[in-house]
């Protein structure tokens, strides 16, 4: 038998080419033959963050949610300023209804990248769906300041004005 360092060399280089098969399969949209070899890849690769972050869309793909969160918050205790996993971790948690630990999760990717769309549209959102509109109205203009031609933000910056009495604003918002 080798050394530790030659087992975890072993260990990342198999890892490494299981992850590389995964990618391949996932190219092909082919979720079901890319999970084992992802969840392998993930066991393998213990600091690597991204088999834990392909694993977790992998399984977001195939309707496993709660499987999905798991993953992505394994690749952001590897590594914790993971604005993807965060991201990712977010919008799963969004589509599952729990909109404090999204805007959480959304709150932690912008933190990371104040320039990042996805986690401001996400936090804007979350923010919407637990009423807090100052908070909401902050992430939407900065989303569309970074991206002015999409009609997410700028759908969603109309829903929440035209309620509070911005009707000259919401319209403006589309």
């Amino acid at each position: 038998l080798g050394d530790a360092g030659d087992i975890r060399a072993e260990y990342e280089r198999l890892g490494g080419l299981l992850h590389a098969r995964a990618r391949r399969g996932l190219d092909d949209k082919q979720w079901d033959q890319a999970l084992p070899d992802l969840e392998r890849a993930a066991v393998l690769l213990v600091q690597d963050p991204e088999p834990c972050l392909d694993l977790a869309r992998t399984l977001g793909r195939l309707g496993r949610l709660q499987d999905a969160m798991a993953a992505a918050q394994r690749a952001i205790d590897r590594r914790p300023d993971h604005v993807a996993a965060f991201v990712f971790l977010g919008a799963a948690q969004a589509k599952l209804g729990l909109h404090e630990p999204a805007a959480a999760s959304f709150a932690s990717a912008a933190r990371f990248d104040k320039d990042s769309f996805p986690a401001l549209l996400g936090l804007g959102l979350s923010s919407v769906a637990l009423s807090r509109n100052r908070e909401a109205e902050d992430a939407l203009g900065r989303a569309a300041a970074l991206r002015p031609e999409s009609p997410e933000v700028h759908v969603a910056l109309a829903r929440l004005l035209g309620p509070l009495g911005r009707t000259k604003e919401a319209v403006a918002a589309w």
